[in-house]
């Protein structure tokens, strides 16, 4: 009647956040230990509140907990019985949906960006895949979240140059995410 709680204890657990994001659901996240339905949930939970969700959350919340093998936990009050963070609370904050851009060309090593595009792909989970050449052209205007994959250190940063440690600077500054 008032939240689904879900644990972010798996990779599982984040991939349904988003594509419930995705879906156009409000999914929000706990910033500090979570009390809800009687049990405590470590910080960085996610909390699916029912009454900020049209009435297809219950739908979308079991299809993706069993398409994804997720473990969701229903709350049915706001109150709790310990601790002053609930579903409720000021400590549970929306989260964006992720426009994610994964570096792909000269300084990446294959297998590891070969990694996180199986990874990505098998959860669902969209990214578009640009280069070094593009990012420092001002590509990431559109997109917070930038993933490097490993690759050398000295190509990345030879190829990023100064303008362009500049620009990845200003955009995180303005709230970009960067993964390395």
């Amino acid at each position: 009647q008032i939240a689904y709680v879900i644990p972010y204890n798996t990779d599982a657990a984040g991939a349904m956040a988003i594509r419930l994001l995705k879906e156009n659901f409000r999914v929000n996240v706990a910033t500090k230990q979570l009390n809800a339905g009687g049990r405590t949930y470590p910080r960085g939970t996610f909390v699916v509140r029912v009454t900020r969700n049209n009435d297809t959350v219950h739908d979308a919340v079991a299809r993706l907990s069993r398409e994804l093998g997720v473990n969701v936990f229903a709350v049915n009050t706001g109150y709790t019985e310990s601790g002053d963070t609930n579903v409720g609370s000021e400590n549970v904050v929306a989260l964006q949906a992720p426009k994610i851009v994964v570096v792909a060309d000269e300084p990446v090593f294959q297998p590891s960006y070969g990694s996180l595009w199986w990874t990505l792909d098998r959860y669902g989970i969209e990214f578009t895949p640009m280069t070094i050449n593009t990012i420092r052209g001002g590509g990431l205007k559109n997109y917070n979240v930038l993933i490097m994959p490993d690759g050398a250190a000295g190509r990345y940063s030879s190829a990023l140059g100064s303008g362009g440690v500049s620009a990845l600077k200003t955009w995180i500054s303005g709230g970009g995410t960067l993964i390395t």
